[in-house]
């Protein structure tokens, strides 16, 4: 044969296997654009450094996603606009965030459920105020400092609400919440929206306290899990195993609180003796506890939210919030 002819024959054959279907590996996607079974039973969760997301790593950390035949990856995201961008644009599929923030993410039309109920604040969340502030009528006309739009805001609209005190008696200093609380022991605030470990550390500076907590108003703090509504239609079986494994890791927890608490600290850079105090303020459901939570519960906070977001400015507009919660799992 010619040699050149050889050549040409060759060149053929790479160019054809070169425009062929992947055959396989993972992430491989199947003729016509469906995805593998890889990428079916594949899930990717946003969320912050809560621990009442803790679980999620303790299923990682056990195997108990592999257990139920499922790849999760977790991506840390701590600023609400990254996280809702990248919920959009498909990056991630499902967001671990607190009730108000679904809010915030149906205003977007941000397509997607909640399918979870993960916890509720007991405890955990609060308002330290200096001793010239001893109850909360005397934060009329006092500066709060807070994160904007962010849950402790949520919080101290509700609780002035429901107080009888009007948000315009009180001013808003924009502080990120953990900053609040540091900058509020150290002296340097009258008063902060916050959360543990800055509720237990307010003691350290004389005549501060506790003004009110979470759990004082239970329900209003809340985390759940909202999922992308094409990631529902196309991986409902990956769906259905991640619930079963984080309720697996939540009763890990509960039953080995030494273990539990240590992959949480580790996951999120903590000092073990503060990620136990902060666990200890937070109420983790049970599957029959999220069921009626999702139920009964949760339209009644987003709706509230709704009001209280359009009140505040954070959202532009009113909508109907049954369709943020899926009660088919």
């Amino acid at each position: 044969m010619n040699p050149r002819n050889l050549i040409w024959m060759i060149f053929i054959s790479l160019t054809l296997l070169a425009c062929s279907p992947d055959q396989g590996g993972e992430g491989a996607k199947s003729p016509g654009g469906k995805q593998s079974a890889t990428e079916e039973r594949s899930l990717t969760i946003g969320l912050n450094s809560w621990v009442g997301f803790g679980p999620f790593y303790i299923a990682k950390n056990q195997g108990m996603f592999e257990k139920h035949g499922i790849q999760v990856k977790l991506r840390l995201l701590e600023d609400s606009a990254e996280k809702h961008a990248a919920l959009a644009s498909g990056h991630i599929d499902a967001l671990a965030t607190t009730a108000d923030d679904v809010v915030v993410l149906g205003a977007k039309k941000i397509a997607g459920r909640v399918i979870l109920g993960v916890d509720l604040s007991n405890g955990a969340d609060g308002i330290v105020a200096s001793k010239e502030i001893p109850d909360l009528q005397h934060l009329k006309g006092r500066k709060v400092a807070l994160q904007p739009g962010f849950v402790g805001h949520f919080f101290l609209l509700n609780v002035l609400a429901r107080n009888g005190i009007d948000t315009s008696e009180v001013k808003i200093l924009p502080t990120e919440t953990s900053a609040a609380g540091a900058a509020f022991v150290a002296g340097k605030l009258n008063a902060a929206v916050t959360w543990e470990p800055w509720l237990s550390k307010a003691n350290e500076r004389e005549g501060a306290h506790v003004l009110t907590t979470s759990a004082d108003y239970p329900g209003i703090i809340s985390d759940v899990l909202f999922v992308r509504k094409d990631v529902l239609a196309k991986r409902r079986s990956a769906v259905e195993a991640l619930r079963t494994a984080w309720f697996e890791a939540s009763d890990y927890l509960e039953k080995h609180p030494e273990e539990g608490i240590g992959i949480i600290a580790n996951a999120f850079k903590l000092d073990r003796n503060e990620a136990a105090k902060m666990i200890s303020g937070v109420k983790f459901f049970t599957p029959d506890e999220d069921r009626g939570y999702r139920k009964k519960d949760l339209p009644e906070i987003l709706a509230t939210g709704v009001k209280v977001w359009k009140t505040a400015g954070i959202i532009d507009r009113e909508y109907d919030v049954k369709p943020l919660v899926d009660n088919t799992f």
